[in-house]
């Protein structure tokens, strides 16, 4: 048994030296681990969760539909731009502002416009402050959310009842991929995201309805 062991022990140590040791960091490496630390830090410092918590409860949305909208959106990441920079100079797609994903173009709409208004502060400061770009979209989902008719078989207690609403606030103007939109946010609820500073529990959701309808839209189109 002693023998055998010491040629396992050996086997391993061989297969250690010929190839099992770990591989050499590259600079590539190094950059990577310094930008996700970076990064990590960054979402730490800026607490988001506890500014989609005020935002929640100020415009009485469920903050779960806040960080869902917003990690769907930019990864809970405050966008911005330079100035006079309304969309891609590589690829023309229109810039969204702030992490909450605000647009004003004509394709995606202008609800930069409409949250500013909605809460009372110019577009320029949603597009610089986190707190207020969190709060303009709290409000304006709020708003589509009492315009519009909820899903069948939800009522304003179940979180499965802002599809329709979410569903309008991203711009996307083609059902099937606004819905596809909001079924993805839906999925992330379900999953919560632990990684890179967010901290995000997951919550039941009751995806099969989402689905089922989102295949019947993308059917019809």
């Amino acid at each position: 048994m002693r023998i055998a062991g010491v040629s396992l022990f050996l086997a391993l140590a061989l297969l250690r030296a010929a190839g099992g040791a770990d591989p050499v960091k590259t600079a590539e490496d190094s950059r990577r681990e310094a930008a996700i630390a970076e990064f990590t830090a960054k979402m730490q410092a800026a607490n988001y969760p506890a500014l989609f918590d005020a935002a929640a409860k100020e415009f009485n949305v469920p903050n779960d539909i806040l960080k869902g909208v917003a990690l769907a959106e930019t990864r809970w990441e405050q966008l911005t731009w330079p100035p006079g920079e309304s969309a891609s100079p590589e690829t023309g797609m229109p810039r969204p502002y702030g992490i909450m994903s605000l647009w004003d173009n004509q394709h995606f709409g202008h609800s930069l416009i409409q949250a500013a208004a909605l809460i009372g502060k110019t577009p320029d400061e949603l597009k610089q402050d986190p707190l207020q770009n969190i709060r303009g979209g709290a409000a304006l989902l709020r708003q589509l959310y009492d315009a519009n008719p909820k899903p069948q078989g939800t009522t304003g207690a179940d979180i499965e009842s802002w599809r329709y609403a979410i569903r309008q606030y991203c711009g996307i103007p083609e059902p099937d991929l606004n819905a596809q939109h909001a079924l993805d946010v839906y999925v992330f609820m379900s999953k919560g995201y632990h990684q890179y500073g967010i901290e995000w529990d997951a919550r039941p959701v009751n995806l099969e309805p989402f689905r089922e309808e989102t295949r019947r839209i993308v059917a019809e189109e």
